[in-house]
């Protein structure tokens, strides 16, 4: 499992601007369509309980950590890192 203040990269894949917030941190986040930021595992995880959190992370946005990934969504099809 990895540690909350471990950093990922969290990509918009969609074409045109995402964004989303986690109150409990108090972060409003926007990504631009192909903007990449780094945020922590933490962060991730509140997002996916969140009202559309979970949708944002399977349908908008890439994570580029393997583990995470299989934590939050499970087992994701090749393309989602497309």
């Amino acid at each position: 499992m990895l540690s909350k203040d471990t950093l990922v990269k969290i990509t918009n894949r969609f074409d045109g601007m995402a964004g989303y917030k986690v109150a409990d941190l108090g972060v409003r986040r926007l990504f631009m369509s192909g903007e990449t930021k780094e945020v922590t595992v933490d962060e991730i995880r509140k997002l996916s309980y969140s009202n559309g959190g979970l949708e944002l992370l399977q349908n908008y946005f890439v994570l580029d950590n393997a583990e995470l990934v299989a934590e939050i969504l499970g087992t994701v099809e090749p393309e989602y890192y497309y």
